[in-house]
């Protein structure tokens, strides 16, 4: 009886060790699956980052094409009339700004970051005072208006900036 107690005893070690790998082997593969998705949930954010960062590059560009035809427009202003055609495009000018701004909200509200939501709703809100200028019975194109317009192509850069950083894992570039 000793021996069979003795061949059972040791079974049932054996069977105990056997287990033991197998446990360690499937919290490895467990583990494993858990960093995968890390990884995955990882490049997901960075290319959402890199396509907002792409988008709200787009809106500083056309930002800045707003500022340098503003500044055109002012400068004509300083030395003649607008003729007819410079009176259409001020007209134009004025309805891009407002579009630009609305868009640059529009954006916000696609972000899902709170931060960069509140950066981009700061950003259109900058916008504000240029698209009231140009939208006046008396368009105003003066320093005010590039001023706010300056300023909302500085904030668009800065915040394009940050989401191709964070694109990148957050490395600096």
């Amino acid at each position: 009886q000793n021996l069979s107690q003795s061949s059972q005893q040791l079974s049932q070690n054996q069977s105990n060790s056997a287990q033991s790998p197998a446990n360690r082997a499937a919290q490895q593969l467990q583990s494993a699956a858990q960093q995968a998705q890390q990884a995955a949930d990882q490049i997901k954010q960075q290319q959402m980052a890199a396509e907002m960062a792409a988008k709200v590059e787009e809106l500083s560009q056309k930002q800045k094409a707003l500022l340098a035809t503003t500044q055109r427009i002012h400068d004509t202003l300083q030395r003649k009339t607008l003729t007819p055609t410079e009176l259409r495009e001020l007209g134009q000018l004025a309805s891009r700004q407002r579009s630009l701004e609305q868009i640059t909200n529009d954006t916000a509200d696609a972000f899902p970051s709170p931060n960069f939501k509140r950066a981009l709703k700061t950003t259109s809100t900058q916008m504000t005072p240029a698209t009231r200028n140009l939208n006046n019975d008396q368009p105003d194109t003066g320093n005010d208006t590039q001023h706010a317009q300056r300023r909302a192509s500085q904030s668009l850069d800065i915040i394009a900036k940050a989401l191709r950083q964070q694109a990148k894992g957050g490395k600096p570039e």
